[in-house]
């Protein structure tokens, strides 16, 4: 299976405190065929000096003052060339293994557009907070009803 193409956006602004672990949970994912674009809003915090060590891994980097994270989502997704879509904000991270697992499933499952997993929430100390775990099939009513979708875990086909 030749690897498609992953498109990662992340927004940002002012998270320096959160951006390496983010950039670092991306990059390490050893998976050959990841674009990744950076879309921050004109950050005053460092983030810039972070930003700066990565830019050799990412494929386009902006830092100027937008519309906020839907603007920024935008025109990260306006560059983006990936078959595969995602956008991980600067606060969150992916797990070890992720992007190989989407780009089975998706190969796996070529009919399927969209996916998502299991997900948790990380306090600023590394811990767990709370847990939200893929249930084996969703109704449509629960994605329509319940902020069911953990937005970090989704990915998308173009």
């Amino acid at each position: 299976m030749d690897a498609p193409r992953i498109s990662i956006v992340t927004p940002s602004l002012n998270q320096a405190e959160f951006l390496e672990a983010a950039l670092e949970s991306i990059h390490s994912q050893d998976y050959p065929n990841l674009e990744h674009i950076i879309i921050d809003g004109g950050s005053t915090d460092g983030s810039l000096a972070v930003l700066e060590r990565w830019a050799p891994k990412l494929a386009f980097l902006q830092s100027r003052p937008d519309g906020g994270q839907t603007d920024a989502l935008i025109q990260g997704f306006a560059r983006a060339t990936g078959e595969i879509l995602a956008w991980l904000n600067a606060d969150d991270l992916l797990e070890p293994g992720a992007l190989a697992e989407v780009a089975v499933f998706f190969s796996d499952h070529p009919a399927d557009r969209f996916v998502f997993g299991d997900s948790c929430w990380i306090d600023r100390m590394g811990r767990i907070a709370r847990q939200k775990r893929e249930m084996p099939f969703v109704r449509f009513i629960w994605l329509r009803t319940y902020d069911y979708i953990p937005q970090p875990s989704a990915f998308w086909k173009r």
